[in-house]
C-alpha cells in the first residue's frame, strides 16, 4: 500500500487566495451599515472565499491509499473504490492559458455508486492514472475520446474500446 497526499507547498497558494479574498470581502463588512446592499454583495463574496478555504483544508486533510485492491480516500469525506468494482473513468484537462500549455488534470473514478476525484497536484497522481488505465484495459471499460487523448497526453497509453 502506498499513501499519497496533496503537498502543503501546492495548497499554500489556495490558502493565500482564500485568506486574501476573505480579508478583502469580510473586512469592510465590519464598517458598513447593515441596511446597505453592499453587505449582501460582500457577504456573498465572503461566503465564497470561506467555502474555497474550507475545500482547500479538506483537500489538505485527505490522504489516498493505493493498493492492489483499490483506492481509499481517508479524511473528512472518506470513501473507497475497489478496482474490480470500477465502472467508469474520466480524465479531463483544464487549461489556464489559450495555448493550452499550462493547466491541470482531474481523474474521476466511479464505481458502486461512489466517485472519487483527484487532481494532478496530488503526489503520485501518475501512479493512480496508470493503475486506472490498467484496470480500464483489463476490464474493457469504455472511455470517451477526450479521456483517451488525455491518457495519451499524460504518457499513459490506452487502447480505444472496440
Amino acid at each position: 500500500m502506498v499513501t499519497y497526499r496533496y503537498p502543503t507547498s501546492v495548497l499554500a497558494g489556495d490558502y493565500a487566495r482564500a485568506a486574501f479574498g476573505l480579508f478583502c470581502s469580510a473586512g469592510p463588512l465590519l464598517f458598513m451599515d447593515v441596511a446597505s446592499v453592499m453587505v449582501w454583495v460582500l457577504g456573498g463574496l465572503s461566503l465564497l472565499f470561506a467555502t474555497f478555504g474550507a475545500r482547500t483544508a479538506i483537500k489538505h486533510a485527505t490522504t489516498f491509499e493505493l493498493d492492489a485492491e483499490g483506492i481509499t480516500a481517508r479524511g473528512p469525506f472518506a470513501t473507497a473504490l475497489r478496482w474490480d468494482e470500477l465502472s467508469g473513468v474520466t480524465l479531463r484537462y483544464f487549461s489556464t492559458r489559450k495555448d493550452r500549455e499550462k493547466g491541470w488534470m482531474q481523474l474521476i473514478l466511479k464505481g458502486s455508486g461512489r466517485s472519487l476525484r483527484l487532481d494532478s497536484t496530488l503526489d503520485g497522481f501518475r501512479d493512480v492514472v496508470e493503475r486506472a488505465a490498467r484496470t480500464v484495459q483489463a476490464r474493457g471499460l469504455p472511455l470517451d475520446p477526450p479521456t483517451i487523448a488525455n491518457f495519451r497526453a499524460a504518457g499513459v497509453p490506452v487502447a480505444e474500446a472496440a
